[in-house]
């Protein structure tokens, strides 16, 4: 562990290993996984539709030497000429709404990396000791999290008139991922997965950041799948072979402990069980011991009741007898004396 910068874990105790093992695969979540940003975007085709726009006020002009030689057919020219102004007002109006929304594109991207240099800064100096570090990491995070809201915003605004631009759903989830939001992001990215016509790369890097989205809300066996499709549309991608087999590691990990959970669970319910039986004896016991003690609480009443009848009895006895002896004793003064002469 020491030779290659390692953690050694004693696991005397499982579910003491298991818990300092979930602790550091957590650190390496917060230090090594990083998300794809999507590049930016730089409009460069007003330069070939200006070309093409002056190439047509050039044709305009030939054309319309050549009708004047044909004035018979002026009608013709107006009606060609109308409808090329159509076509060219039409095509600047679309041009300039696009030019808007790439507007606010860019200025996502701008918001978003400058919030990324100040995540990093911030990152660097909660490494660091010291309360006064401290506090100014916290301070450059909450700097770093207001770009990323502004990034959100500006990104909105970009596919105003078309929810699907995948451009803006790409990065406005990953904005919304280093807000916290992740299940917000994860559903945008899915969103660019299933839009028509898009590229490998970007299909690629979608299931990527999709992968990592549901990495950080734990769902550890979707977000496997969906490295497996990233790896599918470009397998030499490093970083998402990494994260992959962190994923499977959190998975594993998490089963294991769900492993735990369950086998703590159904001894607690097989303890709560044997306890409620031994509650169960011992109520048990509880009543015979109240009958007995009214059983022998009842025989000495009961005797001392015999014993107060039977008193009674003899009392009653003892008073009959005195009373026969004393009408015996006043008939026996009735009788006279002989005299002795």
């Amino acid at each position: 562990a020491i030779a290659g910068k390692g953690n050694y874990i004693h696991a005397s105790n499982t579910h003491v290993a298991f818990n300092e093992l979930y602790k550091e695969l957590e650190k390496i979540e917060k230090s090594d996984i990083e998300d794809v940003v999507y590049s930016k975007y730089i409009s460069k085709f007003y330069i070939p539709l200006w070309i093409a726009f002056v190439l047509l006020i050039v044709e305009i002009i030939i054309y319309d030497k050549k009708i004047l030689r044909m004035s018979q057919f002026s009608w013709l020219n107006k009606r060609i000429n109308l409808v090329l102004l159509l076509m060219l007002s039409f095509l600047f109006s679309s041009h300039a709404q696009t030019r808007e929304e790439l507007k606010y594109l860019r200025q996502g991207n701008s918001h978003y990396y400058l919030g990324q240099k100040l995540d990093k800064k911030a990152t660097e100096l909660k490494h660091k000791k010291g309360e006064l570090q401290q506090s100014e990491s916290a301070q450059t995070k909450q700097q770093a999290q207001d770009l990323y809201e502004k990034a959100s915003t500006s990104y909105l605004k970009s596919n105003q008139s078309n929810s699907d631009y995948y451009k803006s759903n790409f990065n406005l989830g990953n904005s919304l991922y280093k807000q916290g939001k992740y299940e917000d992001a994860a559903t945008l990215f899915d969103k660019v997965i299933n839009t028509p016509s898009i590229n490998k790369n970007v299909k690629s890097k979608a299931y990527h950041n999709l992968g990592n989205s549901l990495l950080q809300q734990k769902k550890y066996k979707e977000s496997i799948d969906a490295y497996k499709e990233s790896l599918k549309l470009n397998a030499s991608d490093m970083q998402t072979k990494y994260n992959l087999e962190y994923a499977k590691r959190m998975l594993a990990a998490q089963q294991q402990q769900q492993q735990q959970q369950q086998k703590q669970d159904k001894n607690q319910q097989q303890k709560d069980k044997d306890q409620q039986q031994n509650d169960d004896q011992q109520q048990g016991k509880d009543e015979n011991q109240q009958q007995t003690d009214k059983k022998n609480n009842q025989q000495p009443q009961q005797k001392k009741d015999s014993e107060r009848q039977l008193d009674a009895l003899q009392q009653n006895e003892r008073r009959t007898l005195e009373k026969v002896r004393n009408a015996e004793m006043k008939k026996m003064k009735k009788i006279p004396q002989e005299k002795d002469w």
